[in-house]
């Protein structure tokens, strides 16, 4: 994978219409309250993973099986150009994700925890680090 890209639930949707994406694989979360999104039939999107936990700190939010779901999905299409992680808002769970990701497959995770737009979600963060490096 080349790049993971955080986005809300309405740019994930926009981005699955467009044609001359690149070849990706989308995690979407969504919550208890809302159903999965719905994507555009598109040819460059290799995979779609669906996992419903909130936004939470607590047993509402991701578990450490979920965590170990993403992560295998991960795994099994690293070698995608682009990895969308998508929830609600495109701030704190999908960026807690990304971040763990980011940090597994390239070392680093600033780009999530430096910048003003995202707020990630550390039980999802610290869960996927687990998952992820198999702790």
């Amino acid at each position: 994978m080349k790049d993971i890209r955080v986005m809300s639930r309405n740019a994930a949707k926009r981005y699955s219409a467009h044609t001359d994406i690149a070849e990706s694989a989308i995690i979407s979360i969504y919550s208890s309250a809302d159903v999965p999104c719905r994507f555009f039939d598109n040819k460059r999107i290799k995979a779609i993973g669906r996992w419903c936990f909130n936004d939470a700190e607590d047993s509402t939010g991701i578990s450490i099986t979920q965590a170990k779901q993403i992560a295998d999905f991960v795994k099994r299409h690293n070698s995608i150009e682009a990895l969308i992680v998508q929830c609600d808002a495109g701030i704190s769970r999908s960026a807690g994700i990304a971040a763990a990701i980011s940090k597994w497959a390239f070392g680093e995770d600033s780009k999530y925890f430096g910048n003003p737009l995202y707020r990630p979600n550390m039980r999802c963060y610290s869960y996927m680090i687990r998952a992820l490096y198999n702790i």
